[in-house]
């Protein structure tokens, strides 16, 4: 067997070193790039996440406000219609009341009238019937 010189081994010995050592940093650098990778994965993955739940907070947002606008205006509604009524309600009584006392003073009127008119035939009747005897 033919003995190589020193020289020779050690340059094959640093081949060697250098061949670990950029098999070490090709090795580093792909756990490197893989770690990078998967971590921007879940930034990206977090990121969509929360986009989704603030799509589905929004939407639940606007969900509320519409079912508290429908709630409102019903609200409105029901109590301008029950003012309404009421308000007819009271129109009509206020009317009944107002007819009420017209007819009583009508009645009253057409009595005083007849007391006044039968107090004036006793009267008339009374001076003729006075007349009368003083003439007899």
């Amino acid at each position: 067997m033919v003995e190589l010189p020193l020289s020779v081994v050690r340059f094959q010995d640093l081949n060697f070193e250098l061949r670990q050592t950029t098999i070490a940093i090709i090795t580093i650098i792909t756990i490197v790039a893989i770690v990078t990778i998967v971590a921007i994965i879940a930034i990206v993955a977090i990121v969509a996440i929360i986009a989704i739940i603030t799509i589905v907070a929004i939407i639940a947002i606007v969900a509320i406000v519409a079912i508290i606008a429908i709630i409102t205006i019903v609200a409105i509604i029901a109590i301008v219609a029950i003012v309404a009524i009421i308000t007819i309600v009271a129109i009509i009584a206020i009317v009944a009341i107002v007819a009420i006392i017209a007819i009583i003073a009508i009645i009253t009127i057409v009595a005083i009238i007849a007391i006044v008119a039968i107090v004036a035939i006793i009267t008339i009747v009374a001076i003729i019937a006075i007349v009368a005897i003083v003439a007899i």
